[in-house]
């Protein structure tokens, strides 16, 4: 998560997290939790991110072929659609290996009206 996003989060977060048992902190400690600026957040967390960094999972050729036969639109070129006029994609939920069973998302987006549709889709 972006530390810009987390930071004003933490306080309620670590409230929450206390009252329900899961986090236990002395209280001069829990102070300086609740007041971590997000650049402190990113300075300590700089070490971790680079250890843990996620390799994309590369395409093949083929699908590379593919992809590039399919027009991509920015957000700004969808003027003067009607709705029906959709896009979708599949999200896979296969962490880092694409091998077994997981689960997949569909994900289908009205383009004029922003709705948006998920499904779940088992053993894609």
């Amino acid at each position: 998560m972006c530390s810009k996003r987390l930071a004003p989060f933490l306080p309620g977060l670590v409230d929450a997290l206390e009252r329900h048992g899961e986090l236990t902190l002395p209280a001069k400690m829990r102070a300086l939790l609740v007041q971590l600026s997000p650049a402190t957040i990113d300075r300590l967390l700089a070490p971790t991110r680079q250890r843990q960094r996620r390799q994309p999972i590369t395409q093949s050729a083929a699908s590379a072929a593919l992809k590039a036969l399919v027009p991509v639109r920015a957000f700004g070129e969808w003027t003067g659609v009607t709705p029906g006029s959709f896009q979708a994609d599949l999200v896979f939920h296969c962490g880092e290996q694409t091998a077994g069973f997981h689960l997949t998302t569909l994900v289908m987006i009205d383009v004029a009206s922003g709705w948006t549709e998920c499904r779940a889709v088992w053993g894609l």
